[in-house]
């Protein structure tokens, strides 16, 4: 055998293993080989063992030992049936097989394609499905369970970690590895693979609802339609009625004369609903933002490659489709009369106000002639355990023209870790790229003032400059991306094809990319919920920014910036030096570039601690920066209209803390203190508004998820998400008030890195985003093309003459919808008319089986509920004649509390007037209110008459309950009224005739509910009495006829069933639709039938 530096070219073990697999590991097999081989060359005899050729001839001998076969013999038996036609049962004798046997071979042949026929016809190992004194399946779970929830465990740790029998962990150290061995789980990097991939209760509901999502985006296109455009018109027919109802009634409680108190109430509860319309205003940009991301589509182009971009499902160029675009675009005005405003890709022009180049899914038709010399710029400070990582990343881009300058003010081993590297690698790699290592003794300027530090030592071929952080770990290709993102956005000038290399003459200054934090997003809670907020901001919130050429803010790193305009504009010291940045390009006139698909994997901040200093500095330097630059923007001719919009959005962005703060203590000044409530506001409007608020951010981050398609147990971060928010609300509102208020910044607080890798993720794709999800109005559906060609096939045939033909289209007209505002007004004058109904029947009474508002008469009737207590009925009628001695109440000549109890002469005792639970000793009214929603909303006026010989004070009070009764039994009972008012300071006259006399008891804002078991009224009454001792007793009547001008009565509150109409409201908008789609569908079918 040939040697090599004196050894064999091939071991023993791999001489044994070519001869098993070429079937010639035997004496004999190699014999009779050779026989067959001999006078051959070696390639060809090589053909023949691996059954690549066989031996040219008629017959094989037959095998005389009966020895056990080999493949290779094998197969040549069965080629002599198969391909010579001899008997099988004369082979089966010659090679001393039974038949069976030949027919299990002849199977597997037969199975294979011709190049595996001898691997098929090789003896197979039995297989084991388990083994004698095997570890059970239930103890395998169990270390398995292990296994998913703590990856990063050895043997012995999950030994420890196992249950325990008798104190025994239910499996040694030698069957969890031999578990693990089975289950291909013996390394760390395969049981984190394993235990990424574990599904949950949690994360296979939320996989279900996933696919709902997935599923209505596979629906046609036609019902997509029809359920968006109902969502639609349902949301805003219900907006607008709640916004009309709140308004309005909030004008007439301002107009309302209210004493002082009530006033500084009212004003706190308004100050409330401003912070909350505010809020509320945020929310619909949000809202906004998704419908329009949805919409988008990226469509590739039929010719010559490239994406077709616009929002409304449709390709875009220059083909009309008669609508004037959809109705996003009529908003903003980004049409041009031709339809679709967007063009991008292929020609790369923009044929309206908008640009989305960003938002290009794929660059292939984008071709570099050149490749611009690229600085990347790395500032670091005491990156010690990330420093080498993103090092190792950035001299490993597939680009080959850069640099890399690491601009550091590490005060700790950071500086030697990255000399060492930076020396290492120039050594090993003197053709580029180049590190360069600069280090300043102070943090001055902070991480603005080393990347200016970077700019004056980067190399002068530089055209563009690339910030990362320590913490990321960008992708090879990312500088190419960068590149050709430029080059999209920089079109060929009056040209419809090509573009331009000349970057010089572009007012896109950066090209930003998405910074996508999921290195450590299993970490904890609080790297959850910060992996779920940059989804939503970075494939929702600033995707929506590129669709409406908004100002787009550059983020901190993984961006891309002309160096020309770098020097131009010069880096600042804020402590948000990025937004810094931002505000100068756009003042002087250039512009940003997002695209989601340049990305680079981070960390997330892994410590509350962090995560609110890190927030802090945010706050503080976006409010510093747009206190000092936002005269500039919104006087700057470089800014569109949307642009300084945009300003206006952001300027208070992180104010919303403090507005919260402020909203909340008015609220609660006015519910708690003032107890003041401004009509709807805490019902309807105030709920809507919070409701909206609430789900906005979380809405905006799901979708954001779902279209980036992650991993499901990424959506449970979003209850983090939310946690996080009212966490950090006292911070950001402190450092946000704190930045407009102080000259000048504080210190910059530096967020550490861990760089700990917690999940395995692959490259964003958004497939789900390529065709959109919310489709928008278009022309004719393409399901009907094919249908239509065959319908008119027959227009092709050269027999028939469609000017003879009978044409049913002699008087047909098609004519222009010129009267289209007729159908718009008669739907807003349906929709003021009945938001001014629904207010106009606000609070009126709803009539059912209980009398509303009535007068309930103050009987002597004994009541046949409460039949163990001294109680007698309230009814709807009075009756009878003045019978003092029946029902006349004489109080004790005491001076105390007394209760009026039904049919007592005189009742002595002293009690509490008014107890929270009532006695029993009263009047009930023996008909049930039936609605639990119903409430008692109004005035009470209680009438009664006394008659008395003796001239001293005297004070009534009279008590509602909402009661339960069950076998003549009161069984619990809740206070109506407020039981405080009284009656007549001195009731007893001082007369002997009788007098009537009357009070009312206010229950303005609804009284107590009645539910569905105290639903029953019942009346208490109470006197305090400053007789004195000796004199006659007075006398209160309650009950006969004639007893005075007033009837002891009681004339209770309106009992009425709020907002229940509010249904019939949101629903008579929908009738002008129904009857536009209805007359559409019955032109639709005239049309049709007259063409049939």
């Amino acid at each position: 055998m040939p040697k090599i530096d004196g050894k064999p070219i091939v071991g023993n073990h791999g001489v044994q293993n070519v001869l098993k697999r070429l079937g010639l590991n035997t004496f004999g097999n190699r014999k009779e080989f050779v026989k067959e081989v001999k006078g051959l060359k070696t390639e060809e005899a090589l053909r023949i063992a691996k059954g690549e050729a066989k031996v040219e001839k008629e017959v094989i001998k037959p095998v005389v030992s009966r020895r056990e076969l080999t493949p290779r013999q094998r197969l040549d038996m069965i080629e002599r049936v198969v391909k010579y036609g001899e008997n099988v049962s004369k082979v089966c004798i010659d090679f001393h097989i039974s038949r069976p046997v030949f027919y299990k071979w002849l199977k597997r042949y037969q199975a294979v394609p011709e190049t595996k026929k001898l691997e098929a016809l090789q003896d197979k190992k039995p297989k084991v499905e388990r083994y004698y004194q095997q570890t059970p399946e239930k103890y395998e779970q169990a270390i398995l369970s292990v296994v998913g929830r703590y990856p990063q465990l050895g043997v012995k740790k999950i030994v420890q970690a196992l249950p325990q029998i008798a104190g025994k962990p239910i499996v040694g150290h030698h069957g969890v590895q031999n578990t693990l061995r089975r289950h291909g789980l013996n390394t760390f990097e395969k049981r984190f693979a394993y235990a990424q991939a574990q599904v949950t209760p949690v994360t296979r509901l939320i996989s279900r609802v996933e696919k709902l999502g997935t599923q209505f985006i596979y629906l046609p296109a036609e019902i997509r339609i029809k359920v968006i455009k109902f969502a639609t018109v349902t949301f805003f027919s219900a907006f607008a009625t709640t916004v009309a109802l709140g308004f309005l009634g909030y004008l007439s409680t301002i107009a309302t004369g209210v004493p002082a108190p009530a006033r500084i109430g009212l004003g706190f509860a308004s100050i409330a609903l401003l912070v909350g319309s505010v809020f509320f205003a945020y929310s619909m940009k949000y809202y906004l933002t998704l419908a329009i991301v949805l919409s988008f589509s990226r469509q590739p182009l039929e010719e010559g490659g490239g994406y077709a971009i616009g929002i409304n499902g449709k390709l875009n160029g220059n083909r009309k489709n008669g609508n004037g675009g959809n109705w996003l675009q009529r908003i903003f005005g980004l049409i041009n009369g031709n339809g679709p405003s967007v063009i991008s890709g292929l020609n790369g022009r923009r044929n309206g106000a908008m640009s989305a180049g960003g938002l290009q899914p794929s660059l292939e038709h984008i071709k570099l002639k050149r490749y611009p010399f690229v600085s990347i710029h790395l500032p670091f400070y005491n990156e010690k355990k990330v420093a080498e990582r993103i090092l190792e990343a950035c001299t490993a881009m597939d680009y080959p023209n850069y640099e890399v300058i690491i601009c550091d003010d590490s005060t700790d081993e950071t500086i030697e870790i990255v000399q060492k590297y930076a020396k290492k690698h120039n050594r090993a790699h003197p053709q580029g790229p180049k590190i360069k290592v600069l280090h300043r003794p102070t943090r001055k300027g902070f991480k603005g003032g080393a990347l200016k530090y970077a700019v004056k030592n980067m190399d002068p071929r530089t055209e563009f400059c690339v910030v990362f952080d320590a913490d990321f770990i960008p992708y090879p290709d990312t500088l190419e991306l960068f590149i050709k993102y430029f080059k999209a956005n920089n079109p060929l000038p009056n040209s419809r094809r090509g573009y331009s290399e000349d970057y010089t003459k572009s007012n896109v200054a950066v090209i930003g990319g998405y910074q996508w934090h999921v290195l450590n997003k299993s970490e904890n809670w609080v790297t959850r919920g910060v992996r779920t907020e940059y989804a939503g901001s970075y494939v929702i919130e600033r995707p929506g920014r590129e669709i409406l050429s908004l100002m787009k803010q550059i983020s901190g790193s993984v961006y891309m910036i002309r160096a020309d305009v770098l020097k131009k504009i010069g880096w600042g010291t804020s402590i948000t030096e990025d937004f810094q940045l931002t505000l100068k390009l756009y003042e002087q006139g250039y512009k940003v570039v997002y695209t989601p698909y340049v990305q680079a994997p981070a960390e997330c901040v892994s410590t509350l601690k962090r995560l609110i200093r890190q927030r802090m500095r945010w706050s503080e330097g976006h409010s510093n920066c747009i206190k000092k630059m936002f005269v500039k923007l919104m006087i700057s001719p470089n800014l569109s209209l949307l642009e300084k919009l945009e300003v206006l959005y952001i300027s208070p962005y992180y104010l919303q803390a403090f507005f919260f703060l402020v909203g909340t203590f008015s609220w609660l000044m006015a519910e708690t203190v003032f107890r003041a409530r401004l009509p709807f506001w805490t019902s309807l409007w105030g709920w809507s508004l919070v409701l909206t608020n609430f789900f906005s951010l979380p809405l905006l981050n799901a979708v954001g998820l779902f279209l980036e398609e992650s991993e499901e147990k990424d959506y449970l971060g979003l209850l983090s998400f939310v946690a996080l928010s009212y966490i950090m609300v006292p911070f950001q509102a402190y450092a946000s008030v704190k930045g407009f208020i102080e000259k000048e910044e504080g210190p910059w607080f530096r967020t550490p890195k861990t760089g700990k890798i917690t999940d395995i993720f692959t490259r964003g794709k958004f497939y789900r985003w390529i065709a959109g999800i919310l489709p928008g109005r278009r022309g004719v559906p393409a399901v009907a093309t094919t249908q239509a060609d065959e319908r008119y096939a027959w227009l092709n045939n050269p027999h028939v003459a469609l000017a003879t033909a009978n044409n049913q289209f002699n008087s047909f007209q098609v004519k222009p919808k010129r009267m289209r505002w007729v159908s718009k007004t008669a739907l807003v004058a349906l929709l003021i008319f009945s938001t001014t109904l629904f207010t106009l029947s606000h609070n009126v009474s709803v009539v059912q089986a209980t009398p509303v508002n009535k007068t309930l008469y103050i009987r002597d009737t004994a009541s046949t509920l409460l039949t163990i207590t001294n109680s007698n009925q309230l009814m709807e009628s009075s009756g009878g004649t003045c019978n003092t001695s029946s029902c006349g109440v004489k109080p004790g000549k005491k001076v105390q509390w007394t209760q009026f109890q039904p049919g007592s002469a005189v009742n002595s005792s002293s009690v509490t007037p008014c107890p929270s639970s009532a006695s029993g000793e009263g009047w009930i009214y023996e008909t049930p209110f039936d609605d639990p929603d119903g409430k008692l909303d109004g005035d009470f006026t209680f009438y009664y008459w006394d008659s008395d010989n003796f001239d001293n004070g005297g004070t009534i009070q009279a008590c509602l309950y909402a009661v339960e009764v069950s076998g003549g039994s009161l069984i619990s009972s809740t206070p109506l009224n407020t039981g405080t008012l009284n009656g007549d300071d001195d009731m007893w006259d001082a007369t002997t005739t009788a007098g009537s006399t009357t009070f009312t008891d206010p229950c303005g804002g609804g009284c107590s509910e009645f539910s569905a078991t105290q639903n029953y009224l019942l009346a208490e009454f109470y006197v305090y009495n400053d007789a004195v001792a000796g004199q006659p007793t007075s006398q209160m009547f309650f009950g006969q006829n004639n007893c005075g001008a007033n009837y002891p009565a009681i004339v209770i509150a309106e009992f009425v069933i709020p907002e229940k109409i509010l249904l019939i409201a949101i629903m008579t908008p929908f009738i002008p639709v129904i009857v536009l789609y209805l007359r559409k569908r019955k032109n639709h079918l005239a049309f049709v039938n007259s063409i049939n």
